[in-house]
């Protein structure tokens, strides 16, 4: 469900926006809410928008069209009188400020891999890099496949290593998660559907249950590499048979 992601950009990614936008609206007083009962079609329309996504995906640029031109014509319905604007270029202004010092913030420590990522990727370039590295140092060579476990849209350390992602367990979803959660014996069927897509290696972000199939732990990241055989004909056979009701 995308409720959580869609609340966050409205309510949290920006905080300064929307105490600007609120104290705005304050100084309008009933001119804005008379042009917000003119303009509610629109309005409507941006958070339909909204809605029509929280049942399909949870993924942000997806939304932030409509919550960009919600917010666009959320200051559009202010209504300043003459003698309140000083008091909203003194709001303006604030904002402005406020969302420049966070932009510089957020570009410095992108410059220099301060970055937390939240999820199952490396939290900075150095990471991946060391994952490259951690991966050749375990006899993993250039252009061999690989699956992953976790979101494969982000690991850069795959094109650093020179490294072809076949096969994916999403991140997404909980995807990850419920791989974990599973039995062993599931682990090892999905080993061998993984390796039947030609993947001679999956890598994910360690886990408790990573040692109990034979994981080995990638030096200096918190990934965690495994390596894979080809199921032979039988046991393809033998785990299609068995995942049937």
């Amino acid at each position: 469900m995308t409720v959580p992601s869609e609340a966050r950009l409205l309510l949290r990614s920006q905080p300064a926006l929307l105490a600007g936008i609120i104290s705005l609206a304050l100084l309008s007083g009933a001119a804005w809410f008379a042009m917000t009962r003119r303009l509610w079609p629109v309005l409507l329309m941006q958070l339909g928008g909204m809605a029509a996504y929280v049942p399909i995906i949870e993924n942000d640029r997806y939304i932030a069209g409509f919550v960009l031109a919600f917010f666009l014509l959320l200051l559009a319905c202010v209504q300043i009188a003459a003698s309140d604007r000083k008091s909203a270029t003194y709001v303006a202004v604030g904002v402005f400020v406020a969302i420049t010092l966070s932009t510089i913030d957020l570009t410095v420590r992108i410059a220099t891999n301060h970055v937390a990522i939240v999820g199952n990727q490396p939290t900075s370039s150095a990471e991946h890099i060391a994952a490259a590295e951690g991966l050749w140092a375990l006899g993993i060579r250039p252009g061999e496949k690989v699956a992953i476990i976790g979101d494969g849209t982000g690991a850069y350390w795959a094109r650093l290593a020179k490294l072809r992602i076949v096969a994916e367990i999403m991140g997404m979803g909980h995807g990850a998660e419920q791989f974990w959660r599973s039995p062993q014996e599931t682990r090892r069927t999905i080993y061998g559907v993984l390796a039947g897509a030609h993947a001679q290696a999956v890598v994910g972000a360690c886990s408790d249950q990573a040692a109990l199939d034979g994981w080995q732990h990638i030096s200096g990241t918190k990934f965690c590499i495994r390596r894979l055989t080809a199921p032979s004909t039988l046991d393809t056979i033998g785990a299609v048979v068995s995942a049937r009701p």
